[in-house]
């Protein structure tokens, strides 16, 4: 029509490029509609409903062999085909079933694992705030109180976390001055962490440290408080060894003096021969330099050290209760001024019959007029609790004799 109109001379015909090859085939397991759909189809059913949309199928076992039509070109994975066998064979027939349900696996800690979980809930029970820091310390703190030798970092955060710690108090005097700083005085704080050593994997263990500083508790109108001593400090250490089921076994000896400690304030906790922990003050001097503005008293034990196996359950058996009154000795004892008070207390309770020991307290240390030079007087309270029947005079001067006795065999007397 053009060249009837319009004249002029068509040229030869030009092809240019190919024609689309729409040989699509698509592999398809029917084992996929059951995992994905979760009901199963026939490989005849499918096949009918592929072609009356116009492919063409071919079947071999559970796979089919799909050629989509041209103008298919949505057609070319496996889910698209999944989509339209659902879409034609209906979505109604998908029957619900409910989700496999696999049991629940109670999750397994191991006894390490326990026991920190225990001790952190104890700890926060005596009243004692968590404290989470690094492991790595200023060296210059690190060597004052530390067990030296620390490993040093090569590539440190920064010039005040050069090593690693030693002792658990290098990460919390720290943060005792922070809070000192911004006036928070009463402070009651804990850290379960891992000490090092050496660089050796095996060379390190976990320890529980607490400090204290200020008074015990919130100052009120109806609340006498007092400033924290050394005593708090063992009393949460005993606290913890009690929640082990050790705290009978444990020996206290004083230790010797050592930079950054206080000389007269600064114990060591011994199970048989193995010192698992410490408690103490720390040194004034250091206190000062640190810029604390009170007295800081902290206990540490070492976990790693403690052997699990002689852990024994804290769960105790109801204490009987006698019906017959208690008695109550007092007893004033010299003794050398060097002797311990604890080594006296466990003398004298090994020496009274378990049946009747109830308690032994503690009340007076002296030194001074009436007492010699090098000694000192020890006061005690013995407390007694008859089982069947009401002490005689007789059993409680037998009992009192063999008290004094046993102090004597360790070179103790009886005050005048």
């Amino acid at each position: 029509m053009i060249l009837e109109n319009c004249g002029g001379e068509a040229s030869k015909t030009i092809s240019v490029g190919k024609i689309p090859d729409d040989n699509r085939k698509i592999k398809y397991d029917l084992k996929t509609f059951k995992k994905k759909i979760g009901i199963e189809i026939s490989g005849k059913t499918a096949t009918d409903i592929l072609e009356k949309l116009g492919c063409k199928v071919s079947q071999n076992e559970n796979v089919l062999t799909i050629i989509p039509p041209s103008f298919r070109a949505d057609l070319e994975y496996d889910y698209d085909i999944t989509e339209e066998l659902v879409r034609i064979y209906g979505y109604d027939k998908i029957t619900p079933i409910s989700l496999p349900i696999d049991p629940v696996i109670k999750p397994v800690l191991l006894p390490e694992q326990v026991r920190t979980f225990r001790l952190k809930r104890l700890m926060a029970s005596l009243g004692y705030d968590e404290n989470l820091s690094w492991s790595f310390v200023h060296s210059k703190l690190e060597k004052i109180i530390g067990a030296g030798n620390a490993v040093e970092i090569a590539n440190p955060i920064t010039d005040q976390h050069d090593v690693l710690r030693t002792t658990v108090l290098s990460s919390l005097l720290p943060v005792i001055a922070n809070n000192h700083a911004r006036d928070q005085i009463d402070l009651s704080i804990f850290e379960i962490a891992p000490i090092f050593y050496s660089d050796k994997p095996d060379d390190q263990e976990d320890a529980l440290c607490g400090v204290l500083t200020g008074r015990t508790g919130e100052k009120s109108w109806d609340n006498s408080t007092k400033e924290c001593d050394v005593y708090d400090a063992k009393l949460g250490a005993m606290k913890v060894l009690a929640e082990l089921g050790l705290d009978k076994n444990i020996k206290i000896e004083a230790l010797e003096m050592r930079q950054g400690f206080h000389p007269h304030r600064f114990a060591s906790l011994k199970l048989g021969k193995v010192e698992i922990g410490r408690f103490g003050e720390i040194h004034p001097a250091l206190v000062k330099k640190l810029k604390i503005k009170t007295r800081v008293f902290f206990f540490e034990l070492f976990l790693g050290r403690i052997p699990l196996k002689k852990q024994k359950s804290v769960v105790k058996k109801a204490v009987e209760l006698s019906n017959l009154q208690s008695i109550r000795r007092d007893f004033s004892f010299i003794v050398d001024e060097n002797m311990l008070a604890n080594d006296l207390l466990k003398t004298v309770k090994k020496s009274i019959p378990q049946k009747v020991f109830e308690d032994i307290i503690l009340f007076d240390v002296y030194q001074g007029k009436g007492i010699e030079e090098g000694k000192k007087a020890i006061a005690i309270t013995v407390i007694l609790s008859p089982q069947k029947t009401t002490f005689t005079d007789a059993e409680i001067e037998n009992i009192s004799k063999t008290i004094i006795d046993s102090v004597e065999k360790i070179g103790g007397k009886l005050r005048d």
